[in-house]
């Protein structure tokens, strides 16, 4: 904590001045510190290695005290604090707000809106973020979350492990972005270029930029001018995740079986029509989209399903609008059938609507549909099902070498 009560109940900042250790060592000498909460007995710590703050008792059952602050935490706060106070605001650390009874930390005013800024390194339970979202919304203030750099699961260069706060903190814009907080080197981490490689591995391209280069505007209106990342290391990036795709797709093709979830059990029935196992899924039900990443489902299920129920069963030359899937595939995440990811930024028919777009415009890569206009799309061809498996495994590399040709001719 950065703040207290005196015995005369005026307010304590650790932030509101650039305080000496001898100018706090005598005010600890001379006053009594009390926390604004629970009123409860406050000490004030000044060690040489951790930043100076407030601390309750060991046995103290105060909501503030239960925090469990990190001095990762405290770090995190008061370089977002001072970055805020140095561009010019007026930012009030741990500032509780007694209509919503939430303490954020960070509350201060810009461009006469109110925001709560939320330094959050574990991954809260999703209900319990989706209910201070709507608790904050709901009081004309708009929630900022920054993730603790030092919480992401390194798993090589580009590789993470996926929690659900990394995809919460996913902000929506011509290219999705989560943003986290280095301490020590004062500046946010960005990740964007979001791929799933499996339920356990994620990729996501990063690039470190000073906080000195954006304002506090840009961040609140979700307006990051994201830094162009060198083409050569982005184009080597999307090279290493297609050849993970595709070697993720060739587990996919020789996995055995133990057991089946509902949405295992539906899909097999569908292929079972066509003399199929579920190893047996079409190449073109499994495309390397950035918009996999909005769902807990596996691609080559949302999207085989796509190709079986809905354009093998229009007729040639027939369209298909792009609302009328994403309602289709609204009511089966609706009914459990497919699972999304948590997003407070965005609806649940958003997401479905944009991974919806991205498939059926990559199909047209391959001829299957061809775009009339925006959210109309025409069958070409209908896609066969029935394959061998080596055969498909030929798709697969087929497919792989298609996007990289498409991804090189379009310079992403």
């Amino acid at each position: 904590m950065f703040v207290a009560l005196k015995a005369d109940d005026s307010l304590i900042s650790l932030l509101s001045k650039n305080w000496t250790r001898e100018e706090l060592e005598e005010e600890r000498e001379c006053h009594t510190f009390f926390c604004p909460e629970c009123r409860g007995r406050l000490t004030l710590k000044l060690g040489r290695y951790q930043v100076w703050h407030f601390a309750h008792s060991p046995n103290s059952r105060c909501s503030m005290s239960s925090l469990g602050e990190t001095e990762e935490h405290r770090r995190g706060k008061w370089l977002l604090f001072s970055w805020l106070k140095d561009n010019g605001f007026k930012p009030n650390i741990e500032h509780y707000l007694p209509p919503i009874k939430q303490r954020p930390d960070i509350h201060v005013q810009i461009d006469h809106r109110s925001y709560a800024f939320e330094l959050q390194r574990s991954a809260l339970p999703e209900e319990v973020f989706i209910r201070r979202n709507e608790v904050y919304m709901n009081h004309g203030i708009e929630p900022v979350w920054i993730g603790a750099a030092s919480a992401l699961t390194r798993l090589g260069s580009w590789q993470f492990a996926p929690r659900h706060l990394d995809r919460l903190l996913l902000r929506p814009s011509a290219k999705p972005h989560a943003i986290y907080l280095l301490n020590e080197a004062k500046a946010f981490l960005l990740l964007s270029h979001f791929y799933t490689i499996n339920g356990k591995r994620m990729m996501a391209f990063p690039m470190k930029v000073p906080l000195s280069v954006y304002s506090p505007q840009q961040l609140v209106h979700n307006a990051l001018p994201l830094p162009e990342a060198k083409l050569s290391e982005l184009r080597k990036y999307k090279e290493i995740y297609l050849l993970k795709w595709l070697t993720e797709t060739k587990n996919k093709r020789l996995r055995r079986y133990r057991s089946l979830t509902a949405t295992e059990r539906m899909m097999l029935r569908l292929l079972q029509q066509h003399r199929c196992s579920l190893n047996y899924f079409p190449a073109l039900g499994n495309l390397p989209l950035s918009t996999n990443f909005y769902f807990r489902t596996a691609p080559q299920w949302w999207q085989s399903w796509i190709i079986m129920e809905v354009i093998n069963k229009i007729p040639l030359y027939d369209t298909l609008r792009l609302t009328l899937l994403t309602n289709r595939l609204s009511a089966l995440v609706d009914k459990g059938v497919f699972h999304l990811l948590p997003s407070y930024h965005l609806h649940k028919k958003q997401l479905i609507r944009a991974a919806a777009a991205e498939y059926l415009d990559c199909l047209c890569l391959f001829h299957a549909v061809k775009k009339q206009y925006t959210g109309v799309y025409q069958i070409v061809k209908h896609i066969h099902i029935e394959k061998q498996l080596d055969i498909l495994c030929m798709d697969d590399h087929f497919v792989q070498k298609k996007i990289t040709d498409d991804w090189n001719a379009r310079g992403n």
